[in-house]
């Protein structure tokens, strides 16, 4: 079972690498527990788009981040819009 999966994963890595473009897709959820034992779940759907060599962007949205990542073969800039913010 352990060399089927290893196959898999070389073969959808192989796959990937050689794409030019690409973007994926994922969720995210932090739980956080209260004082009182309350645990709440908050959820961040992201996506991340790779246009090679040298392009990248990344975002995630939800209910507690705001973020957005560029990337542009130099530089790598955090953006949150939220509060205007950037590095």
């Amino acid at each position: 079972m352990a060399a089927k999966a290893d196959g898999v994963l070389r073969a959808m890595t192989t796959y990937v690498a050689a794409l030019k473009e690409f973007t994926a897709r994922a969720e995210s959820t932090i739980e956080a527990v209260t004082h009182d034992g309350q645990k709440i779940q908050y959820t961040a759907p992201g996506v991340l788009s790779v246009s090679r060599p040298n392009k990248l962007f990344a975002e995630r949205r939800g209910d507690i981040v705001d973020q957005a990542f560029y990337y542009d073969g130099k530089s790598l800039t955090l953006y949150n819009p939220g509060s205007k913010h950037f590095a």
